[in-house]
């Protein structure tokens, strides 16, 4: 067994204290989120992260911002899914809550062509400074039912210290659903 280093057990995420142009996406999701979301859902072998960016997605319809991973019955599956953007680069077309519940249905749709037994999507929706949570299932035969869990104030700075605790409980109750789904497979 491979003890742990103590760098390896200190990964906290930095808080930035400079002034950027927060209003551009990439720069704030860089900046504000990716530490607290590397930090909760890398740990262990049990999650793994990818963001849009890193990967090419071939499904052009299908591109969430974020995704979380996790083997289920030695499939490897989407389990969470985000949308970050600021409120004022949102789209005319249609709103990031309706893109992440297709998204959200389709990551379902996935996980029950792969007989995933009872299966559930979670969701993160961040716009400007709230962080909203979701949860997808399907109660009964053809009605999908997605369910907002909670509504977060989210830390932007030094000064928002404060809001962390509630912003971090948040990712990780979405975590515990669904490292719980998965363990019940």
């Amino acid at each position: 067994m491979r003890m742990k280093s103590h760098d390896e057990e200190l990964k906290l995420p930095a808080f930035v204290a400079d002034s950027h142009d927060s209003s551009i996406e990439d720069s704030y999701v860089h900046h504000y989120l990716a530490p607290v979301l590397q930090s909760i859902y890398s740990t262990g072998k049990k999650l793994t992260v990818r963001w849009a960016n890193g990967a090419s997605n071939k499904d052009s319809t299908f591109k969430p911002d974020f995704q979380v991973f996790s083997g289920i019955i030695n499939v490897r599956c989407i389990v969470i899914a985000a949308e970050f953007k600021r409120k004022s680069r949102n789209s005319a077309v249609e709103s990031d809550l309706v893109k992440l519940g297709k998204q959200m249905k389709l990551i379902y749709n996935n996980l029950v062509a792969k007989r995933i037994p009872k299966p559930s999507v979670c969701g993160l929706l961040c716009q400007r400074e709230t962080l909203c949570t979701y949860v997808t299932d399907m109660p009964f035969s053809h009605m999908y039912r997605i369910v907002k869990l909670s509504k977060v104030t989210l830390c932007r700075n030094v000064e928002e210290l404060h809001l962390s605790p509630a912003f971090i409980s948040k990712l990780v109750q979405v975590k515990n659903i669904t490292l719980e789904k998965r363990n019940r497979q």
